[in-house]
């Protein structure tokens, strides 16, 4: 299958014909060095997409904590503009502390 594919890429006009047959000689003549190209080849590829996955989540993990930081500051902001206004019923918890 995956010989099929490599002679089939090979016939694309754009693609340079001069290198690639080394590799159709090397592959023609062992194919227990194709089948370890393309194990390889999947593995990379396999080892590409959880690396694509995994950011992606680290990414989304981030951006969540930006936005919860970001409304916690401006809560923390509002919160301290109504204590400054005189305004003490938005903050029950700044409550607690002037009682003290």
């Amino acid at each position: 299958e995956c010989g099929s594919l490599l002679q089939r890429l090979a016939l694309l006009p754009s693609f340079d014909k001069s290198r690639f047959q080394y590799f159709l000689v090397i592959f023609s003549k062992s194919p227990k060095v194709l089948l370890l190209f393309c194990y390889f080849t999947v593995t990379l590829f396999k080892f590409y997409i959880f690396a694509f996955i995994f950011s992606m989540l680290l990414l989304h993990e981030f951006v969540v904590l930006s936005i919860n930081l970001f409304l916690i500051l401006i809560q923390a902001v509002s919160e301290q503009n109504s204590l400054l206004n005189g305004d003490y019923s938005l903050t029950s918890i700044n409550l607690d502390f002037l009682s003290l």
